[in-house]
């Protein structure tokens, strides 16, 4: 069949025909009016490009004209400061020629004739002495001066007293120390159980400190004992083991606790295997007196201790701890508690002052900051007194010269 123009369909296809035709000539514009826009834009950039490229040039060229011109300047600086060099050699040499000049036109003659003195030329010797004694006065008296005022460290029984207004229970003289069994060579201890030590200086010092805590526990009220100082390495341990012995020779029962678990030495100081003893007890673990060491000396037990998995502090403030003072202080005569130092531990210091019946406090002399034993002190109540550890022969004498009276075991 043949379709007319005015057939409905035949309308329908030619108006899009007729639309498309229009939105492709639409489109076409579109496209020559962008390319032409983008064209332009081409120019202009091509344009701006070769303006700076031309700039570009101007300035390499204005570099190399400038580099041609530092040439020739550094050229004529060299030969300037070779001619300064060669005016400063004349000038020299015109300044020799001088000189020479001179000496060869001068008149020398004789004035007076040198005559042989009779006697000694210089200061009188008296003069030279009182020179040099008052020389070395003030030199003793500036250098009495500088330690005072910058050597702050407890120096003697007077210094301890003076400043701390605390007294002097002991003073442990310097002495050459051998090494433990079985502990590291970095750590020597004194010990007065040691051979030849029994009639030792060492032995007397520790012999006068326990008559002190004797007579300082004459109502037999203060037989817990913790040994502590403000700063490590002053000899807490040393003190701790020393009078432990020392009490023990007068058949009192002493029980020597090692509560530094921060650093437990007292069983490696007195040569014994290491027991867990204090800790295991502590962590709800063993009895106590299973693990106490009796074979040091008669009438002397040792319960050790170890650096724990938790904390110190919460094992040595629990009533565990109180509970083993007040069995120990029902069974022995003494009970001797070695601890941390204050200043480094406090909290563990703290737990053990609070079950004990006083505090002996170590000082070592030249070398602990009165500063720090003042500070240390203010923290602690039942302080008993002061043990001068490391001290000199002068405040040895001096304690020796106290009486020797000592009061037995009930």
């Amino acid at each position: 069949s043949v379709f007319h123009e005015d057939y409905p369909a035949v309308k329908t296809l030619n108006d899009q025909i007729a639309e498309l035709e229009r939105a492709l000539a639409e489109e076409s514009r579109y496209v020559i009016t962008r390319g032409q826009r983008d064209y332009r834009a081409a120019l202009r950039k091509e344009a701006l490009l070769r303006k700076a490229l031309d700039e570009q040039n101007a300035v390499v060229q204005a570099l190399a004209e400038r580099s041609a011109g530092h040439a020739g300047y550094e050229s004529l600086k060299r030969e300037l400061v070779t001619n300064q060099a060669q005016f400063a050699s004349l000038n020299q040499r015109l300044k020799d020629v001088s000189i020479s000049a001179a000496l060869k036109a001068a008149n020398v003659g004789i004035v007076d004739r040198a005559t042989v003195p009779l006697g000694p030329y210089g200061t009188p010797f008296s003069l030279t002495l009182t020179l040099a004694a008052l020389v070395g006065l003030v030199v003793a008296i500036g250098g009495v001066f500088v330690r005072e005022h910058f050597d702050t460290s407890m120096r003697s029984v007077t210094d301890v007293e003076t400043y701390l207004g605390v007294r002097t229970l002991g003073a442990i003289p310097a002495v050459g120390t051998v090494p433990s069994p079985g502990f590291a060579i970095r750590r020597h201890w004194q010990r007065i159980d040691a051979r030849g030590e029994q009639q030792s200086p060492l032995a007397e010092a520790f012999a006068t400190l326990r008559n002190a805590v004797l007579l300082h526990d004459g109502a037999g009220e203060s037989r817990v004992l913790l040994i502590t100082s403000a700063q490590s390495e002053e000899g807490k341990t040393t003190v701790s083991i020393n009078l432990a012995l020392s009490l023990a020779r007068l058949k009192y029962r002493v029980l020597l606790v090692d509560a530094n678990m921060r650093y437990p030495c007292v069983q490696r100081a007195l040569g014994l295997p290491d027991r867990t003893g204090l800790v295991d007890y502590l962590a709800g673990g063993v009895d106590w007196r299973g693990s106490v060491h009796s074979e040091v000396q008669p009438n002397l037990d040792v319960l050790g201790g170890a650096e724990p998995q938790i904390s110190p502090a919460d094992l040595l403030s629990s009533p565990r701890m109180g509970g083993l003072i007040e069995a120990a202080s029902n069974e022995y005569d003494f009970v001797v508690v070695d601890s941390p130092a204050l200043l480094a531990s406090p909290a563990d210091v703290h737990a053990l002052a609070a079950v004990v019946d006083n505090v002996l406090f170590t000082v070592r002399q030249g070398s602990t900051p009165r500063e720090a034993v003042s500070l240390a002190l203010s923290q602690l109540d039942r302080v008993s007194g002061v043990v001068l550890n490391q001290s000199n022969s002068r405040d040895i004498g001096f304690y020796q010269s106290e009486t020797k009276t000592t009061p037995s075991p009930a």
